[in-house]
């Protein structure tokens, strides 16, 4: 029997085993009633006894709860403080069990939302479950502490390093604690510091809490800045470009505010699989349009396809102009519009392609998908960091005519919920040699 009291539902008492993990890294059950019940920290095979449940959203959620009887998946996390920072979700389950949840996650919201029955080809094996991150934002409290926000909340929990972050990135946070101790009040006009680990050092980016680089934090940065590269000032930041080879033959030197991926490694698994899937298809012509700074656009023209590549932030394609330039890249030209625009312009310009790439932002892309079509592509690649935004937006698609001939999954963010979906559709009637 349940009763609704204040949004809270009263559930005490019940014993229930989680069944699974689902997108967002909540643990799944149904109660008896067979509603849904949301559990944060769960583990496939968990029994628990309730306490309070919430109704958030029409949904009910709990992190109030007594494990009876931990999922044989559980595990000591490799962080102190993994149960209170709102990072690293999956951290308490094995490694094995997380990459086999993020499997039965993607191929469940494939099913439901796209009709589309595909089992996912296995993650690459190249990704290390700790210090991948090249880049962490940490937020700075009172009296100076450093750290993340609990999820959900804008409570900070103070850290020693990040488990998943570069080493350097953790030795650049010590070097930051040390100099504060000697200047104490250097943090108080700031709120975050991003530290990027690029391939020859470590930048510090720090955000002024009024947008004003605070005076008294001078001698404090003029110390760090013989450790590190350091920007307090957006003028600064933009200064400070950061070289990456997203490719063994392609770099491109990625301004501050510019897009970029967080595992060097797992995202030159993701070009590969993207550049290899062209040649194994024989395409020669693309669009990408969610460019950034030539993450694919870059080495898909330097394997020999001529392409456009479509970017709304111009900084990101003047990088990508400047890469393709510096090391001979033809055949790749650029527009800084937005996709659904540019989109929008090719087809009413007559524009074709063999290939169209799209790696839209984690809400996905609704507005531009409906649109491809009008492009006449033999194949469309489809990146994407959520299964549900990507299941939404394969409907269209489909609906089109073209059908799913490749799901591949890459774990970009290990210990987390999040992963990078790679889809191949091909026109009807298409060939490929894969």
């Amino acid at each position: 029997m349940t009763s609704e009291l204040g949004g809270a539902t009263d559930l005490r008492g019940l014993e229930l085993t989680v069944e699974k993990l689902v997108p967002g890294g909540e643990g799944f059950l149904r109660l008896p009633d067979g509603q849904a019940l949301f559990v944060r920290g769960g583990a496939p095979g968990d029994r628990i006894r309730l306490g309070a449940v919430e109704k958030q959203r029409g949904t009910l959620h709990t992190s109030d709860y007594e494990l009876l009887s931990p999922s044989p998946e559980r595990v000591v996390p490799e962080c102190p403080v993994a149960h209170a920072c709102g990072g690293c979700d999956l951290m308490h389950i094995s490694r094995p069990a997380e990459l086999a949840q993020k499997a039965s996650m993607l191929k469940e919201a494939l099913e439901r939302v796209a009709g589309v029955a595909a089992a996912p080809e296995a993650f690459g094996a190249g990704a290390a479950s700790s210090g991948y991150r090249s880049r962490v934002r940490f937020h700075i409290g009172r009296h100076g502490k450093l750290g993340f926000f609990a999820r959900g909340t804008h409570q900070l929990v103070e850290v020693p390093g990040c488990a998943v972050a570069d080493p350097r990135i953790n030795q650049a946070l010590a070097s930051i604690r040390r100099l504060a101790r000697r200047f104490p009040d250097a943090l108080t006009g700031f709120t975050d510091v991003e530290l990027r680990a690029t391939e020859t050092d470590v930048i510090a980016r720090f955000v002024p809490r009024d947008g004003i680089k605070p005076i008294a934090a001078d001698p404090f940065l003029r110390a760090l800045a013989k450790e590190l590269r350091v920007a307090a000032t957006e003028r600064e930041a933009q200064a400070l470009s950061e070289r990456r080879s997203i490719t063994a033959d392609v770099f491109v030197d990625i301004p501050a505010d510019a897009f970029s991926q967080i595992n060097t490694a797992v995202n030159r698994e993701l070009i590969a699989a993207v550049v290899a899937g062209a040649a194994a298809r024989g395409l020669k012509s693309f669009c990408d349009l969610f460019a950034g700074v030539g993450n694919f656009a870059l080495p898909l023209a330097r394997s020999g396809l001529s392409g456009v590549m479509v970017e709304r932030t111009p900084s990101a394609v003047q990088a990508a102009q400047r890469a393709a330039t510096a090391q001979s890249i033809g055949k790749l030209k650029a527009r800084t519009a937005d996709a659904s625009r540019a989109l929008t312009d090719l087809v009413r310009e007559g524009q074709r392609f063999d290939l169209v790439v799209l790696d839209p932002p984690r809400e996905g892309a609704p507005d531009v998908v409906a649109g491809i079509p009008g492009l006449s592509p033999r194949a469309v690649a489809y990146v994407a960091c959520d299964p549900v935004t990507l299941s939404r937006d394969l409907k269209p698609l489909l609906a089109a005519g073209l059908q799913v001939s490749s799901v591949q999954a890459f774990d970009m963010f290990p210990r987390t919920h999040h992963f990078e979906t790679l889809v191949w559709l091909e026109a009807a009637g298409a060939s490929s040699s894969k």
